[in-house]
């Protein structure tokens, strides 16, 4: 091939990747409060049909959006799922609550149950059995709904939910206050929290980033992230940063309504998790009927893009749950249950010494 076609291959190449059908297929709802909201039925390779009868909800983290989640989508549409994503208000395709699109922006967490009600609730769900998984922040309101709609979803999957933001060098006690300040006192709710701004392509790199040590997948991001700016913004307000804060510390004071919770729940935890405090997850997942916990040490944030080994075990993991909840429930009280038995043990060995 002589050299001067080469540019004319690429552009060829380029032609067929583009024409490719999308791997998702957008929807708008109206969430209770007026607010616009794109949703993401997955029709890639794979795909349920549309008319599934199961039904899984993807609420994604941070700064996410729909695009990011096709490797996961897959993952539950081999099981069977219709796989619904969601973006949350304030960034992907929904609706923005103030003008810089790249700030994220609440003034309460409760607004994102409304997103989450807007698409459970839709009647294109009606006798269908709806399951829920929910990323970081989308972990949390995911708790969120469980525990207002406790008999809505037969499954679900939290990923690294984000029940208490690391706020070092900050104490977590001081940092709700701080927010407080910040957003009623000072009017900052709308302006960035300290240390944020917009996007910064240095910052964006491999290097400074806490969730993923796949360099491949996160360049896959970035690519995505380089070419639609304007579906992912950079970084939280004052608002949300105090609207966050204030829903974790309300959440974990009053676990009690989680135990009428009929939902079988999968929480997996990052054991070295970079954003988040993950002390109070086993508490979490106790307070529940029927749920299971495991911990991927070593783990970073996002598990779903970890090494390949981490991956793995994760994906095989959610597998099992999904394929038999029950026996994947039941054998985690038993690891519980042999731990203690070893402790006791321990224990009585050391009284007899």
């Amino acid at each position: 091939m002589h050299w001067n076609a080469f540019p004319r291959l690429l552009v060829f190449v380029f032609t067929i990747l583009y024409a490719a059908p999308a791997p998702f297929e957008f929807h708008y709802l109206t969430a209770s409060d007026g607010v616009k909201i794109r949703v993401g039925r997955f029709c890639g390779d794979g795909s349920a049909p549309e008319s599934a009868n199961k039904i899984m909800l993807v609420l994604p983290g941070l700064v996410s959006r729909i695009e990011r989640h096709e490797l996961l989508a897959k993952h539950y549409a081999s099981f069977g799922f219709g796989v619904w994503v969601l973006d949350f208000r304030g960034q992907g395709g929904s609706q923005r609550l103030v003008e810089n699109k790249q700030m994220i922006h609440v003034d309460d967490f409760s607004d994102y149950i409304r997103d989450v009600e807007a698409l459970a609730l839709w009647d294109k769900f009606n006798g269908k059995h709806i399951s829920i998984f929910g990323h970081s922040m989308g972990g949390q309101v995911a708790l969120q709904v469980l525990r207002k709609h406790p008999k809505m979803f037969e499954l679900a999957v939290l990923e690294a939910p984000m029940v208490r933001i690391k706020t070092a060098p900050l104490p977590f006690f001081f940092a709700e206050p701080l927010a407080y300040i910040f957003k009623n006192w000072f009017e900052q709710g709308k302006q960035y929290c300290l240390g944020h701004g917009n996007y910064d392509p240095i910052q964006e790199s491999f290097k400074y980033n806490r969730n993923c040590r796949d360099k491949a997948l996160f360049d896959q991001h970035y690519f995505i992230h380089e070419s639609h700016k304007e579906l992912i913004p950079r970084d939280p307000s004052c608002g949300w940063m105090h609207a966050a804060l204030s829903a974790s510390r309300m959440f974990l004071n009053d676990l009690k309504p989680l135990e009428n919770v009929t939902t079988k729940v999968f929480l997996a935890t990052a054991g070295n998790d970079k954003v988040l405090d993950t002390s109070h997850d086993a508490t979490i997942v106790s307070a529940f009927q029927k749920a299971a916990h495991r911990v991927y040490a070593d783990a970073w944030h996002c598990l779903i893009h970890d090494t390949l080994a981490i991956r793995r075990t994760y994906l095989a993991d959610v597998s099992a749950f999904l394929r038999n909840p029950d026996l994947f429930i039941k054998d985690h009280k038993l690891a519980i249950l042999a731990t203690k038995i070893g402790w006791i043990e321990w224990i009585k060995s050391m009284i007899n010494f």
